[in-house]
């Protein structure tokens, strides 16, 4: 049996004293594709495929369960009690102005708060708590612009997931296995296009490899023959491959399609 990718770390509230245990993702619990223009990484894969459901944004940031007070998830938060800047100069204004925000009519602290849900809505969840820290930071008298322009980011990244499908929270468990299912067809097709370029780089290097010098009366070598006797299967091999991926897509989209009726049924509007 895989090892949970997640421990849990104790860390008292800073503003309300509750000791929370906040889930925290262990070194080389998954693996991201390339990064896009806006740093996103292309894909993630948990190595155990029963997190497959989390984005570990849903980590980043921690949220107290008493008072939805909410930072950053980083070592710097986790030592705060030894921060004495943070504790002559900032908690205070800090623990005011967010037990007087939670406090008042309409709450966006209580609001907010009251839509977590890490297991029925992960991604959505995620992109709460990351409004939540932006939230919290902007009561800072000096708000860290760079702060707050990565939660902002990271907001950003969670909702291309929500947008191209990947991570929609419907909080049935065929949903996520589907997802699983669909991102890892998504990894297939990535391994397949970079098994296409290698094959375009080696059929010129073969070229240069296994070609004869030019002369008019050059003929084919061997090796030259065999190169390209391989190439020719590698080359099949890349078909065969675009026709799996088309059928396993093919079959993605027919069972979200069955299971469309079902999951609006049970999640009624959906995420609030």
């Amino acid at each position: 049996m895989l090892e949970s990718p997640l421990f849990l770390t104790r860390v008292e509230c800073p503003v309300c004293g509750t000791v929370n245990e906040y889930e925290t993702i262990r070194v080389g619990a998954y693996t991201e594709g390339e990064r896009e223009t806006d740093f996103s990484p292309s894909f993630i894969k948990w190595r155990n495929p029963r997190y497959q459901k989390y984005h570990p944004l849903l980590f980043f940031a921690a949220t107290c369960t008493q008072c939805q007070y909410t930072r950053e998830f980083n070592a710097k938060f986790k030592e705060w009690s030894k921060d004495n800047h943070f504790r002559a100069y900032r908690l205070k204004v800090i623990k005011e102005r967010h037990l007087r925000d939670l406090e008042a009519p309409g709450s966006f602290i209580k609001m907010v708060g009251a839509a977590l849900d890490n297991e029925r809505y992960p991604h959505e969840t995620a992109v709460l708590k990351l409004l939540l820290a932006a939230y919290d930071e902007l009561l800072n008298d000096h708000p860290s612009d760079l702060d707050l322009g990565r939660f902002y980011l990271r907001i950003a990244w969670m909702f291309r997931q929500l947008q191209i499908g990947q991570g929609v929270s419907s909080g049935n468990e065929s949903s996520s296995g589907r997802d699983d299912y669909e991102k890892t067809v998504t990894d297939l097709e990535i391994w397949l296009a970079g098994w296409r370029r290698n094959i375009e780089y080696l059929a010129a290097a073969g070229d240069l490899c296994f070609r004869p010098e030019p002369s008019p009366d050059a003929v084919e070598t061997p090796l030259a023959d065999r190169f390209n006797e391989i190439l020719s299967r590698a080359k099949e091999y890349s078909r065969s491959g675009d026709q799996l991926i088309s059928e396993f897509r093919s079959l993605a989209a027919d069972a979200r399609a069955a299971g469309t009726a079902g999951a609006e049924d049970a999640a009624g509007n959906g995420f609030h």
